[in-house]
């Protein structure tokens, strides 16, 4: 009973009885060999494990090496030592553990040495220094031969639409630095984005940034430039609606076609006035504000009968130049094969005219040719009560191309009067063209009734005769000698007899050409 007693007993103690168990303990140092250059710091650490007691810290050469602390007191603990380096050397720091024991009661003599070596500072040798200059800044931009500012580290120029290229260069601070410039360059509508790049003598480089917007139109302010390039263009009205007698007279020396576009808040074209400068007149001002919208017109509109069309009011206008078109879009409302009409309304006395009846359709616009600043109205149904000034047109015409033909015929008769009084230049005949009297043989001398008489040229040479000029040249050969013989039909009564004579008057009196063409006719000789 007793032995079971003191079992339990003993195993009851086991429970109640503490029993504590530490592991090893001891000190100990972070490092042993410590490098560092005069006048800079180093730092190890010293550490009680499962222990507790002082610590001794010293330094065998302070004039090379010093620490921070002399002693401390660790428990289970650590510290932080810093060691400065003085002077170029060595020094051995000692790290020793005095009053120390462990945890489980065991004297802790632990000493450590750490090696501690001061270098020399580094000579410290300055780069070499460069004076090249490091300048990338810009000190003229140009563009088409305009100086540019610089606007939020850009240089910005808006150009009109009609410019389509530019010409950028630029001008460097520092003459030493490169510059590569855009030189000419072509544009689009909106943002161009073109870059300058500086390189400073020292090979930095910088870029530099230039915008130039051109425009989507060209506007009225434009028109004084437009005319001087000889080319046709479109010019966005904006809000200058008004042409000066100035304006229009550079648009007709020009000779050139513009057309003056109006267009809605979306860009779309909604209307254009196309002056040509070949055909177009000049008046004071020019209005080119058109009124499309018909606001309270009841009565425009029955004057129409309610009819489908296009309303135009030139109202505002006042003045418009004859030879103008205006073009007004329709889209698919109307196409090139439709008859359209165009009329026109007069407030006054509600009188509707019919100006034209056959309004041309292109592209989705009508053509129309405005005279008079009133309104219009332009459609495919026919007003009976129109009055129609296309046939007074007509007879106008006709009128004038009768007045044109009349004139005509006077001119015509007076270049035919005037040349039938001048006298008609006669073709002198040259001398071997004439027959020429060489001989004459048996001439009557008595009365001759003409009628009895015939005149017979024979061409048949005659012997013995000769032509002897004036100068003593023969003339002609006597193979082509001309003699003319008169033969007598009938007898004639009471007459001579027939006779030889050296006188042909009576003969060749028919044959006689004028003085002027014979002037050297050679004699007539007979041997």
């Amino acid at each position: 009973m007793k032995k079971n007693l003191i079992k339990v007993l003993f195993l009851i103690s086991l429970f109640i009885i503490p029993n504590t168990v530490f592991a090893a303990g001891g000190l100990s140092v972070s490092t042993t060999n410590i490098s560092i250059t005069q006048g800079s710091s180093s730092s190890f650490t010293i550490s009680a494990s499962n222990a507790a007691g002082g610590v001794s810290i010293s330094s065998s050469n302070a004039g090379v090496a010093s620490v921070s602390m002399g002693s401390t007191f660790l428990d289970n603990s650590s510290a932080t030592v810093t060691v400065h380096g003085n002077a170029v050397g060595s020094a051995v720091i000692t790290v020793a553990a005095f009053d120390m024991a462990t945890y489980d009661e065991e004297v802790v003599s632990s000493v450590y040495r750490i090696n501690v070596n001061v270098k020399a500072k580094p000579t410290y040798t300055p780069p070499p220094v460069d004076n090249r200059s490091t300048n990338t800044n810009l000190s003229k931009v140009t563009i088409n031969g305009k100086e540019i500012s610089k606007t939020n580290d850009k240089y910005y120029l808006s150009v009109s639409n009609y410019v389509t290229s530019v010409d950028i260069s630029s001008v460097v601070q520092d003459s030493k630095s490169k510059v590569v410039n855009p030189g000419k360059k072509d544009l689009v509508v909106g943002d161009n984005v073109f870059d300058i790049v500086v390189t400073a003598e020292r090979g930095n480089t910088a870029t530099h940034k230039v915008v130039v917007n051109r425009s989507q139109f060209n506007t009225i302010e434009d028109l004084d430039e437009l005319v001087k390039l000889g080319q046709n263009f479109d010019i966005n009205m904006g809000e200058s609606l008004e042409l000066t007698e100035d304006q229009i007279n550079k648009i007709i020396s020009s000779k050139k076609t513009f057309g003056f576009n109006k267009y809605d808040k979306d860009n779309k074209l909604i209307y254009s006035w196309v002056l040509n400068g070949e055909i177009v007149s000049t008046v004071n001002k020019f209005n080119l504000n058109v009124i499309d919208k018909l606001e309270n017109g009841d009565k425009f509109k029955k004057a129409f009968n309610y009819a489908d069309g296009v309303f135009l009011d030139f109202s505002n206008c006042l003045e418009i130049p004859s030879g103008v078109i205006f073009k007004y879009f329709v889209g698919e409302k109307y196409t090139s094969d439709d008859v359209i009409y165009l009329y026109t309304y007069n407030d006054e006395n509600g009188e509707i005219s019919k100006v034209s009846e056959n309004v041309k359709v292109s592209n989705g616009f009508l053509e129309l040719e405005i005279s008079e600043a009133v309104k219009h109205f332009a459609s495919q149904t026919v007003v009976m009560n129109a009055k129609d000034k296309t046939e007074v047109n007509t007879w106008m015409y006709a009128a004038i191309g009768e007045v044109v033909f009349i004139v005509l015929l006077v001119i015509l008769f007076m270049i035919i009067y005037s040349r039938k009084g001048k006298p008609k230049k006669v073709k002198e005949p040259k001398v071997k063209d004439v027959p020429v009297v060489t001989h004459v043989k048996d001439v009557y001398t008595g009365p001759v009734d003409n009628s009895m008489v015939k005149t017979e040229v024979s061409t048949e040479p005659v012997e013995n005769t000769e032509i002897v000029a004036n100068t003593g040249n023969p003339l002609v050969d006597k193979s082509t000698q001309v003699t003319p013989v008169i033969t007598q039909s009938t007898p004639v009564t009471g007459g001579k007899k027939k006779m030889n004579t050296n006188s042909a008057s009576s003969i060749v009196e028919n044959l006689k050409p004028t003085p002027n063409n014979f002037k050297n006719m050679p004699e007539v000789k007979e041997k």
